[in-house]
């Protein structure tokens, strides 16, 4: 039946407040994109849609899956207001509510029934403590959710969680992680591999330079994944018969180094592509150079140094997603490839 599926942004944090999109959906959630990706334009109508965006409405993600076979897709608009007549047209009603607010969430949440909740924690401002914001923004995400009540909760986290301070996401998404734990709510946990959609950011200088930056050991072999693959899977637990309590570890097909993922880009290009190191000692003035602040360049060093080639063992077996590491940057450098 109806529900409301809660979505926090993940792009585009303002310096006025961070606020969340709840999208009172008319039916099932399908998610084939969870995470930031390409820009499409869906086509044939849309029958499930999921929101995120920030307090602005700006970067606002649409995910939705088509009436025609093929699983989802993202399209995104620049403002809230751009989406809100797609949303009405599908039957679905946008709710704005604020993120540090529990209880303005809380009874947008508590206003509907069979309430399902897709719950990822936003990161942290680098040019503050990112890791101070992000425990905010847990504790008011729990905090909503304790008082509401819902059927269950999925919620996103990455591999290697553990706890630990000055550690980035690895300590604040384990921590956020407890807290959820805590509620008297079925939640099950999507732990993540290495994002591919981390590499975005590298194909203009793998075309223009030859070249890909890596704080990473070119030769360490880790856990990636494309976004689409994380969404399916928290899409699959969200829609379960049953809720799921488990942690549920996501990756690729294949475990990749970043000579791989050099190798990808070169293979795409027909030109020649090398990974340019870092070296451990220059990465916290790396991160300075880059705007970080501090706090903001000290935990994202411990969150490398603990990355790096660090051993990514789990419990079980994971669950593997379809796409490759090829497919991924082939169809990021050729982006209409897919509609050809």
């Amino acid at each position: 039946g109806p529900g409301i599926f809660l979505g926090i942004g993940q792009q585009g944090r303002d310096h006025e407040g961070r606020a969340l999109v709840l999208v009172k959906a008319a039916g099932d959630l399908d998610l084939g994109h969870l995470l930031p990706g390409r820009q499409v334009h869906p086509e044939g109508g849309l029958q499930r849609l999921y929101v995120l965006a920030d307090s602005t409405g700006r970067d606002a993600q649409l995910v939705c899956a088509p009436r025609r076979k093929g699983g989802g897709q993202l399209m995104r608009a620049r403002r809230l207001v751009v989406l809100a007549p797609v949303l009405a047209a599908l039957g679905a009603e946008p709710v704005v509510a604020d993120i540090e607010e529990p209880a303005a969430m809380a009874q947008v949440l508590a206003s509907s029934s069979a309430v399902r909740v897709f719950a990822l924690n936003p990161p942290g401002s680098i040019a503050g403590d990112p890791d101070a914001d992000e425990d905010r923004t847990a504790d008011a995400i729990a905090a909503a959710l304790d008082a509401a009540i819902v059927d269950r909760v999925v919620a996103l986290s990455t591999y290697g969680a553990r706890p630990g301070r000055q550690i980035g996401d690895l300590g604040t998404l384990y921590r956020f992680e407890s807290l959820l734990a805590d509620l008297n709510v079925p939640t099950a946990i999507v732990r993540a591999g290495y994002l591919f959609s981390n590499w975005d950011g590298a194909a203009e200088t793998a075309r223009t330079q030859g070249q890909i930056a890596a704080l990473l050991d070119p030769t360490c072999l880790l856990p990636m994944v494309a976004p689409a693959d994380v969404g399916r899977e928290a899409a699959r637990l969200l829609q379960l018969n049953e809720p799921d309590r488990r942690v549920h570890h996501v990756e690729g097909p294949h475990r990749y180094t970043p000579d791989d993922v050099a190798q990808a880009f070169a293979d795409a290009l027909g030109l020649p592509v090398a990974v340019k190191r870092t070296p451990p000692q220059k990465w916290r003035t790396a991160f300075l150079e880059a705007g970080f602040s501090t706090a903001a360049a000290d935990s994202f060093t411990g969150l490398t140094a603990l990355a790096n080639c660090d051993h990514w063992d789990v419990d079980g077996d994971p669950t593997r997603g379809t796409i490759t590491l090829k497919d991924y940057i082939n169809d990021l450098l050729v982006p209409d490839a897919k509609e050809q």
